[in-house]
């Protein structure tokens, strides 16, 4: 078999036949780039890169060595290499059967991983046309005309792909990974150089929801730094009032301890509440279901209330009427609630009520205080978000939905300024017998 390729005068293949890539075992496109010596054997590179550097001086030359296959075995070929306007021309000459291919080759392993990757995977060559392409990228780039052997579309021009790929054959490769949003999504671009510089590599991503997931988390450490900053500058600035001489007047003094203890409760509260959020969230805390009746339950958190002076709190529920829940979880939830309840009404009354809504039990807490505006009430729900005028820290109803949801319920609030407040929580139900 005789097959000719052509390199320029350090070796770099620039083309080749059709028989010289069934000759190496490898897809004609894949040798384009890459240098002539790699295919030989270690054993006859020396006297390769002699002939290589002594034809200039002497013309053409002729050798014979052994070249490797990228599937794994040699092959003797007979070589003539001669000068041809400023290029090399080689013609190689190999038994008429060539050994067939032992085992993949690098290139097919190479594309096989390349198809199962997330990312967009593009190669291009120095005309910027495409030499491959993975699935990931073609779903990805499927309406702008992305096809082997045409240049690389354009498809978002103030973060051009077609730029990036360019930078790739210059002196000042583009290669840092950068984000960018485009019509509602967010695209991760990186470019990737070969060591002959012979084609470039485009690594490009949907990362929508991994960004958005890092904003969110973002935001959650911002806020909580926040909410923890208040209570903690509150309980610094009594010490250093004690200090300073409060603690030697007994009246002064008791104020301040009970003004710490408030502020080291809320410090405990948010504590306990960025934890379980957390938890709940990772799916660390499993709900632990055991039957639970629901007016001893309703009647311990009534009694526990921290309520303004003249508020009543009522508790009506029956004694057959019960839940499937897990007790932390729910009393975690109905207290956050109530918490919420006693902490805007300063006049009527707090409810707490339960009742059998057939495969649900119904508990509702309605309150007759200072409601919520229509943007609040939207809002409700919502991490860290507090009403006007709130002393809250913005976590007891998102933690009191978290367990609510976790528990295979519903909860949902209704709410009119200068009202009152009232928020129905639905869990599994179950049933006492006498």
């Amino acid at each position: 078999m005789v097959c000719e390729l052509v390199t320029d005068d350090r070796g770099v293949i620039w083309s080749a036949a059709g028989d010289a890539a069934a000759v190496l075992a490898i897809h004609e496109r894949f040798l384009i780039g890459k240098p002539l010596a790699t295919f030989v054997v270690t054993s006859d590179r020396r006297r390769f890169r002699n002939l290589l550097l002594g034809l200039g001086r002497d013309g053409g030359q002729k050798m014979s060595l052994a070249l490797m296959r990228r599937g794994g075995g040699h092959i003797a070929a007979e070589v003539v290499a001669s000068h041809d306007d400023g290029l090399i021309r080689w013609t190689v000459t190999t038994p008429d059967e060539a050994p067939s291919r032992a085992a993949p080759s690098d290139d097919l392993w190479a594309k096989r991983l390349l198809t199962k990757l997330p990312q967009g995977i593009v190669v291009v060559d120095r005309h910027l046309c495409v030499v491959f392409a993975n699935p990931a990228a073609r779903r990805l780039l499927r309406n702008h005309g992305l096809h082997d052997g045409e240049t690389i579309p354009d498809p978002w021009p103030e973060h051009s792909l077609r730029a990036t790929a360019e930078s790739l054959f210059s002196r000042s490769p583009v290669v840092a990974r950068r984000t960018f949003d485009v019509g509602g999504r967010t695209y991760a671009l990186q470019g990737l150089t070969s060591s002959d510089r012979a084609t470039g590599i485009l690594i490009i991503g949907d990362v929508t929801e991994e960004d958005r997931t890092r904003r969110s988390e973002g935001e959650f450490v911002e806020n909580a730094a926040h909410e923890l900053r208040t209570p903690v500058a509150a309980i610094l600035s009594v010490v250093e009032a004690l200090e300073s001489g409060g603690k030697d007047d007994p009246a002064v003094r008791d104020q301040f301890i009970t003004h710490i203890r408030r502020q080291a409760d809320r410090l405990s509260r948010l504590v306990t509440s960025l934890l379980l959020l957390r938890r709940m969230q990772e799916g660390i805390d499993q709900p632990h279901l055991e039957l639970i009746a629901t007016k001893p339950l309703l009647e311990e958190v009534a009694a526990a209330l921290d309520r303004q002076a003249g508020v009543r709190v009522r508790v009506l529920a029956t004694p057959e009427v019960a839940m499937l829940a897990d007790r932390d979880l729910l009393r975690q939830a109905i207290d956050n609630v109530a918490a919420n309840a006693a902490r805007h009404t300063h006049e009527g009354e707090i409810a707490l009520v339960a009742r059998d809504a057939g495969t649900m039990t119904e508990l509702e807490i309605r309150d007759t205080g200072s409601g919520m505006s229509d943007e609040d009430v939207a809002q409700a729900f919502t991490r860290f978000h507090r009403s006007h005028g709130s002393r809250g820290i913005g976590l007891g109803l998102a933690i009191a939905k978290e367990a609510v949801e976790a528990l295979g319920g519903t909860i949902e609030l209704e709410s009119t300024l200068n009202v009152g407040t009232r928020v129905r929580m639905r869990v599994p139900t179950a049933r006492l017998l006498a």
